[in-house]
């Protein structure tokens, strides 16, 4: 036998029962190492892990539960067997504002049973919150459903102006066109996802910002350009610029530049 240290070692006590051996094949050291989830929704999420430092693997077993025993196994999740190229799968078909865990085993198809289990990892699925009225964060009433977000809630500003009147976390924030938000003085919004300003051919969403916004992820302010129209546009956030948003990916707009003015004319696409 030849150990990991590079030296030479010696089995002792094994023989053979006629002409087979009687070493037995141990898979126990080889596991995955389950990692974040990512892609959070309000149904799934992707489940994420690395291949084992050491040992063949013939495939994966993905085991999803709504308890941190695993006794309770989601449906098609218990467990899921997927290829030994795997290393995320896509969760799919949960409900709404849950917690999840799930943890991933390596197999081989030569050896009776599996690898151990990996640790595991929890997850909350997303819950959508909807703002409709004229008032303030705290205001229930204005909400759907009728409580305040919790830290896991897609927020949708929908019909109406919002008053960010205490300090408040959220996964995303959307507010539509013609719809509007106030974060008061010395309040807090943190985003732990994506913040969107909507636009249409009549309005353009509204943030006014007298306290502070946290974003992990993307901001992004709409600008609605009806085609084949010439149009005169100016940054639609304060410290970002027009070529900004004319050279972003995918818009690819033409341009004539007229100090102090940009003209651009959007195409029909």
């Amino acid at each position: 036998m030849h150990g990991s240290n590079g030296y030479n070692g010696t089995l002792n006590n094994f023989a053979l029962t006629g002409s087979t051996s009687n070493w037995v094949e141990s898979y126990a050291m080889v596991v995955p190492t389950a990692a974040t989830a990512y892609g959070i929704t309000t149904s799934g999420f992707t489940a994420n892990w690395t291949a084992p430092e050491t040992g063949p693997v013939n495939n994966y077993k993905l085991y999803v539960a709504t308890d941190a025993a695993f006794a309770s196994l989601v449906s098609g999740y218990n467990p899921l067997t997927l290829a030994s190229t795997s290393t995320s799968s896509a969760v799919t078909g949960l409900a709404t504002n849950t917690t999840y865990y799930y943890r991933v085993q390596a197999d081989k198809t030569s050896l009776t049973g599996q690898g151990a289990y990996s640790s595991s990892i929890t997850v909350q699925t997303k819950t959508n919150f909807t703002w409709s009225g004229t008032g303030t964060w705290s205001e229930t009433a204005k909400w759907s459903p009728a409580s305040l977000p919790t830290t896991n809630a897609n927020v949708t500003v929908s019909g109406g102006t919002l008053t960010i009147d205490q300090d408040a976390t959220v996964s995303s924030v959307v507010i539509n066109a013609g719809d509007a938000v106030t974060i008061a003085a010395g309040k807090t919004l943190t985003v732990n996802g994506n913040f969107t300003l909507k636009s249409d051919a009549s309005h353009t969403a509204s943030l006014i910002n007298n306290g502070t916004l946290t974003v992990t992820d993307t901001t992004k302010a709409e600008c609605y350009l009806t085609g084949n129209k010439w149009h005169v546009i100016s940054p639609t956030a304060e410290g970002s610029s027009v070529g900004a948003f004319i050279q972003a990916a995918g818009n690819a707009i033409p341009y004539s530049l007229l100090p102090p003015y940009k003209f651009i004319q959007a195409e029909q696409r």
